[in-house]
């Protein structure tokens, strides 16, 4: 301000001085100003992803506590009693419906689906071929109502809902889990209204 108002030839050489620093810091910022924008756009998006990630963790930390943590089984060959376990405690989580899609049902599968709650309607989507009788049906459901068996031909995968809220998919029959290598995974309830028109 001084080198401004003063007349002098020291004075207009400051001032000069002073505007030059002025300019070279205009450059300087709009050299660097590109790579500030980018700094904010990377900043923003890992506020972002940290926000996205804390919500998938708070989701995780929830499921666990809750004890409803997907379940992702593996089963290996000889583990039969454990895959039998295993089906029958599923089959209890149900409490209005559970719907089985499997090809090859028989009386081990019936035993599984006794292991429902009383409240529980079951319907087997089978192939007609199966091994399940009309006889074994109604002796079923005169201790553990209600089971209806259907016929379909359309599924090459099991699949087991139950109340319509939990989709599983199942690497080998009920029957037949734990006599080989095979997997259960619980999958996105997406899929459940598509199942159920095939049925």
């Amino acid at each position: 301000m001084l080198s401004s108002v003063l007349k002098s030839e020291r004075a207009a050489e400051v001032n000069v001085t002073i505007m030059r620093a002025f300019v070279a810091m205009r450059r300087a910022l709009a050299s660097v100003a590109p790579m500030l924008a980018r700094l904010d756009t990377v900043e923003r998006r890992q506020i972002t992803d940290q926000q996205r990630n804390e919500e998938r963790f708070d989701t995780i930390f929830k499921a666990m506590e809750g004890g409803d943590f997907p379940p992702q089984k593996v089963f290996f060959e000889g583990k039969h009693y454990d895959a039998y376990s295993f089906a029958r405690r599923l089959v209890r989580r149900a409490v209005k419906s559970i719907v089985l899609v499997d090809g090859y049902c028989n009386d081990v599968t019936l035993d599984i689906m006794a292991a429902k709650r009383g409240g529980a309607n079951v319907i087997i989507a089978t192939v007609a071929k199966t091994a399940i009788t009309p006889t074994a049906v109604m002796k079923f459901n005169k201790q553990n109502p209600t089971l209806t068996v259907k016929t379909t031909g359309v599924f090459h995968d099991r699949f087991l809902i139950l109340d319509g809220k939990e989709l599983y998919h199942f690497g080998a029959s009920l029957k037949d889990l734990g006599r080989q290598y095979c997997a259960v995974s619980k999958m996105d309830t997406m899929f459940i209204p598509s199942i159920m028109q095939r049925i």
